[in-house]
């Protein structure tokens, strides 16, 4: 790594998997300490389990994308340096496994999850109960995450900015 240290972006991928699985499973075990569940069934509505599998997904797209560099593909938001498609997705070239191997290709791919992340999550949103703890955060958290994706891509990747898009897909 001190000389070369670029690393597979899939490998890259499942390492941040692997790491947000321990944190999920650690802020849920922090969870039932600090807010123990009363009497109910416990079970969650769907929309909430397709909400949390969503995002595991599009965070690991966001490894894909930092891995090869992707957010270097396309400085301009909300289309590819005025295009509607990325050049390669133009071409004619089949979308899998496009969306996985060319940069471009893959930065579209992330913010096409990111944006189905977002409608999925004012779903999540109005379902979890009134009393949940924290429940207004994740409108902002979701907006403060769109907003650090397109100053990071607008930007061509600062590293600050590309941190904190990290940090608040942790959050």
């Amino acid at each position: 790594l001190v000389d070369n240290p670029d690393v597979s972006p899939y490998k890259l991928t499942l390492h941040l998997w692997i790491a947000f699985i321990i944190l999920g499973l650690l802020t849920v075990q922090a969870a039932r300490v600090f807010w123990p569940l009363g009497k109910g069934t416990g079970s969650s509505p769907v929309i909430l389990k397709i909400f949390a599998v969503w995002l595991f997904l599009t965070i690991g797209y966001g490894g894909i994308v930092a891995g090869m560099d992707a957010g270097l593909a396309y400085s301009s938001f909300p289309d590819y340096n005025g295009a509607l498609l990325t050049e390669s997705l133009q071409s004619g070239q089949p979308i899998l496994p496009t969306v996985f191997v060319e940069p471009g290709a893959v930065q579209f791919g992330h913010r096409m999850a990111a944006y189905a992340l977002l409608v999925l999550g004012l779903f999540a949103y109005r379902q979890i109960k009134n009393e949940a703890p924290l429940r207004q955060l994740l409108p902002l958290l979701l907006a403060v995450q769109a907003g650090l994706g397109i100053i990071t891509v607008h930007y061509s990747v600062p590293i600050w900015s590309a941190c904190l898009h990290q940090v608040n897909a942790a959050l």
